[in-house]
């Protein structure tokens, strides 16, 4: 880190762009600057598996916005594939696209999507490596971010862009969706049953798209199960 400069010394590069809020540290507030560092993935997945040291790594970096200091940093586990999770068929779409050239055959996203951070200070990491959505607050403010203070929900396709936040929902929708809504009054991390945001989780069926005149979300009873890996561990399909 070079304070004067501002500049953190990161091990991959940043490709896409940075967020600045207030996040909560403990029973603080401060103003941060998010930065998203990671590989890009590749249009084509290897021939064989991965070496362990080839797998991807992704981080989401927090620094404090008037001085540069690291705040906390916070490394999803390494993803095993070149290709970001359901850019693996897009053989399959070509053929679809033959037939149906509306057909989107390749996401290719950056590693994350643009990092967001909630009006309460817990910031939302998107992942466009595995499609996992991340919800982080270092709850004890030591700038260490443990399994208590996030909260995972698995899409299984990776994120182009972020999710989007108003007042008691927040939306994501990966490549090619659904789109996920979750409605509720509280943003809860790393409690016993643990939700990316509140208590309802309403998924509408297909592709996103503008909700249209008779068009209804179908309600889905879900359990967002808390995901805690032993370092080293990558994710797998």
């Amino acid at each position: 880190m070079d304070q004067g400069n501002r500049k953190h010394n990161a091990d991959a590069v940043g490709n896409q762009y940075p967020a600045v809020g207030k996040i909560k540290m403990g029973s603080a507030e401060t103003l941060a600057v998010l930065a998203a560092i990671g590989p890009l993935t590749a249009k084509n997945d290897s021939t064989k598996p991965l070496r362990k040291e080839q797998w991807l790594p992704n981080a989401l970096v927090a620094m404090d916005a008037e001085t540069g200091r690291l705040l906390w940093r916070y490394e999803e586990p390494r993803w095993n594939h070149l290709v970001a999770a359901g850019d693996e068929w897009m053989s399959e779409r070509l053929q679809i696209s033959k037939t149906n050239p509306k057909t989107d055959v390749l996401c290719l996203p950056d590693p994350q999507g643009i990092p967001l951070i909630s009006g309460d200070g817990t910031v939302y990491m998107s992942s466009s490596h595995s499609g996992e959505l991340t919800a982080i607050k270092d709850k004890d403010g030591n700038g260490i971010i443990d399994a208590v203070d996030i909260s995972i929900f698995s899409t299984h396709t990776c994120f182009l862009n972020s999710p989007s936040i108003a007042e008691g929902m927040l939306v994501a929708a990966p490549c090619w969706g659904p789109m996920y809504v979750f409605k509720g009054n509280a943003l809860a991390t790393g409690s016993e049953n643990p939700n990316i945001a509140g208590f309802e989780y309403i998924q509408r069926q297909g592709p996103p798209r503008l909700a249209g005149v008779g068009e209804v979300a179908v309600s889905v009873s879900v359990s967002v199960s808390m995901q805690v890996r032993s370092e080293g561990d990558a994710h797998g399909r």
